[in-house]
């Protein structure tokens, strides 16, 4: 009898230990793709209820940041480069971007519960299993390499896009990561957009800020822009369906992914954005493949980003 009760009891411990590691994991800030750089290690404290909190990465109490005269000039600066490049570049590209505005936005319809719990969920995009420019007859393309980083289990998706955007432009301090955490991420409620922003024009001259996405073509030339003509990542902050965004298998409420690549063809729907993802999703015990770099369809990505209430990048 005592026996069976020290089973019973060891059990219990590692069911109550298993569950608290995921709430309070540990995670080395290390990347094969960036060895220069160790940013220590990471734990989520116990106290953060961000895997029961309902409105967890809902966007629910983010607000604009004031920006200060530099900030301003900067961002307006950008504004007027963007305006003069999308006239010569939509001279120089006629009929790309009226073919990805064609996209019909109704397609844009929520699953229902039922369908988000029997994970049946059928993409309303073409399947796109592998990716090839053979036989396309007119592209235009741009995509480069930024270090990934596994933010493991942890809620810290945003401070770790971001440290992959600051990584990338070789940018570093004491701290880095933990300090990226204190400045934008609020215990159980996820990562302020806003303070993204904030946190990644504070370290590097670069106008980023959040905009709102209004349809397919505004978010194909984001891309054209910032990918293409100042060789700088996007953070997209995205709300994931079950079979609705590359590898994901699950329901995410809210997650940032970088895109820092894109592919669009005349031939539709072959239009493809190349994202560097920090999280590894699991399906029981399985996992899905989704961290690191891929190509994934631009139809995808872009209703990901139209699904979540903010509906916004920072770019």
């Amino acid at each position: 009898m005592k026996r069976i009760l020290l089973v019973f009891t060891l059990v219990v411990c590692l069911l109550v230990s298993g569950q608290t590691a995921s709430f309070a994991e540990t995670v080395s800030v290390v990347s094969k793709d960036d060895p220069t750089f160790n940013g220590g290690t990471v734990t989520v404290p116990s106290g953060d209820d961000w895997a029961t909190n309902p409105s967890f990465m809902s966007g629910d109490g983010w607000q604009p940041i004031p920006l200060s005269a530099k900030e301003s000039a900067m961002i307006a600066a950008k504004e007027e480069s963007v305006t003069a490049a999308l006239a010569a570049d939509a001279a120089a590209n006629t009929g790309i971007y009226p073919l990805v505005a064609s996209l019909d936005e109704s397609m844009l319809v929520e699953p229902t519960g039922a369908e988000l719990t029997e994970g049946t969920v059928k993409s309303t995009i073409e399947d796109q299993p592998t990716f090839s420019t053979k036989g396309l007859p007119y592209y235009i393309s741009a995509w480069f390499k930024i270090p990934n980083y596994n933010q493991g289990q942890t809620p810290y998706c945003g401070p770790f896009s971001a440290l992959q955007i600051l990584r990338y432009k070789r940018y570093s301090e004491y701290n880095l990561l933990k300090n990226l955490i204190n400045e934008m991420y609020v215990p159980g409620q996820g990562t302020d957009i806003y303070r993204l922003a904030k946190s990644l024009r504070r370290r590097i001259r670069y106008g980023y800020y959040v905009s709102t996405v209004a349809n397919a073509s505004r978010y194909a030339y984001m891309h054209r822009q910032t990918v293409g003509v100042d060789r700088m990542p996007i953070d997209n902050l995205v709300r994931i369906y079950a079979g609705k965004l590359g590898k994901y298998r699950k329901y995410h409420r809210g997650h940032f992914i970088d895109s820092n690549g894109y592919y669009f063809s005349m031939v539709r729907p072959a239009h493809f954005l190349y994202i560097t993802d920090t999280y590894q999703e699991y399906v029981n015990g399985v996992a899905s493949g989704t961290l690191g770099p891929q190509w994934v369809s631009f139809y995808q990505m872009y209703y990901a980003v139209k699904y979540h209430p903010r509906q916004s990048v920072v770019w």
